[in-house]
């Protein structure tokens, strides 16, 4: 399951519903003792009437080949069926986090069919079934072809800084 809540709640939901391979990031919370996955957080014009946030988000996380690697390096720890929980923010005035902390979930449900979770209490990990939390049909299939793709940047940039060597005939 992809869980977005406050640390304190991550963490307790872990302490209460441990699951082997469970992962926990910082997204936008304060922590700084997790790894933080900053990339996944722009800073974009969400105030500009002018511009769809969420398209602008997909933009820049499809668009910047870095981004696209740590977003996918995200998804597979949900795709092998981890608890990845993300950290936020828990500053409920702050319409930036806010709208951030929109933007990610609802990219991930538009693009692969994947509902992520909201907790603010480590107790509310116990009212969800892992079994409804899962990936579309067409989201498994946009998931392989993004996969395809990653594995493909991955290989070039091996290639590029010389871990691998390509024989020239």
């Amino acid at each position: 399951m992809l869980i977005f809540g406050p640390y304190a709640a991550c963490l307790e939901a872990i302490q209460i519903k441990p699951q082997d391979g469970d992962v926990m990031f910082n997204f936008t919370s304060p922590v700084s003792n997790l790894p933080r996955i900053w990339e996944l957080s722009p800073i974009l014009d969400i105030a500009n009437p002018n511009i769809d946030p969420m398209y602008a988000y997909q933009s820049y996380i499809l668009s910047d080949l870095h981004v696209f690697s740590v977003f996918m390096e995200l998804m597979h720890y949900i795709y092998e069926g981890h608890n990845v929980y993300l950290c936020i923010h828990e500053e409920p005035l702050n319409s930036y986090l806010e709208a951030i902390h929109d933007l990610l979930p609802g990219f991930i449900q538009m693009r692969y069919g994947y509902n992520p979770i909201f907790i603010n209490e480590g107790q509310d990990i116990l009212s969800f079934d892992p079994g409804d939390y899962h990936f579309s049909v067409q989201g498994i299939l946009t998931f392989d072809k993004d996969n395809e793709r990653y594995y493909s940047e991955y290989m070039k940039n091996k290639i590029r800084n010389g871990e691998i060597h390509v024989e020239q005939q």
